[in-house]
């Protein structure tokens, strides 16, 4: 576990300190012409805890304000999938996750795995749980879906997973029923079967949501971060 601060300059970090788990402690500069990134999560925590965000905020934790900036913690954003799981009446010799098709509409399909929404448009934002301890993790929130442009794409890609799970390549991985005819069988929510029913749609698309750790916002370029750094 590490507690980090920023050795800051005027309103720019140009360093950390940190002591490890062991209780060491380390000093690291940045070269020149560098940028000091904690990653999407622990950046803008850091510039919240070091006074860098918004003044409303910043003051509410009794943060002392080094600068006013209203666009750090916000425009959180992940890239989520989708995910099915079928049960299936073979045995696979070949489970792997693997790249199954590009579509017209932007994703990928992955083998059991409904492709990922690409720049998605919902964002959300960060907010400190402890003003003055940073090995307490923030809380996030990613809106998922709140964008509708979000959930089209993922409607897209239902209708594509519907045309595979129709075509005869996927036969051999259905079920025989007592009446004779064949089905699959869904671990969990099943790929709606009416294409025209967007409720249902949409609630298959938040049921199955799950993260694909891509989280990125919080200190865009040209926002927050000077891109010309």
């Amino acid at each position: 576990m590490y507690k980090t601060h920023f050795i800051v300059f005027l309103t720019a970090a140009n360093g950390v300190r940190h002591h490890d788990s062991n209780g060491t402690r380390h000093e690291v500069h940045v070269r020149t012409g560098g940028i000091l990134s904690a990653g999407a999560i622990g950046s803008p925590q850091l510039l919240l805890l070091s006074g860098l965000g918004p003044n409303s905020s910043l003051l509410s934790l009794n943060i002392l304000v080094v600068g006013d900036h209203p666009f750090v913690r916000q425009f959180m954003a992940d890239n989520p999938r989708n995910s099915i799981n079928l049960l299936v009446p073979v045995r696979l010799t070949d489970v792997g996750v693997r790249v199954a098709g590009i579509t017209n509409s932007g994703p990928y399909v992955e083998s059991l795995t409904i492709s990922r929404v690409s720049r998605p448009k919902s964002t959300g934002s960060l907010n400190l749980i402890s003003s003055f301890d940073v090995t307490v993790g923030p809380r996030v929130q990613f809106n998922y879906y709140s964008n509708t442009e979000d959930l089209l794409q993922c409607r897209n890609i239902v209708d594509v997973f519907r045309n595979v799970l129709e075509t005869q390549a996927v036969e051999e991985y259905k079920f025989p029923s007592i009446i004779g005819l064949r089905h699959f069988s869904y671990i969990g929510p099943s790929i709606p079967t009416d294409p025209s029913d967007e409720e249902s749609i949409a609630t298959f698309c938040r049921k199955t949501l799950a993260t694909f750790w891509h989280h990125h916002g919080g200190c865009l370029v040209n926002m927050v971060v000077d891109s010309h750094l």
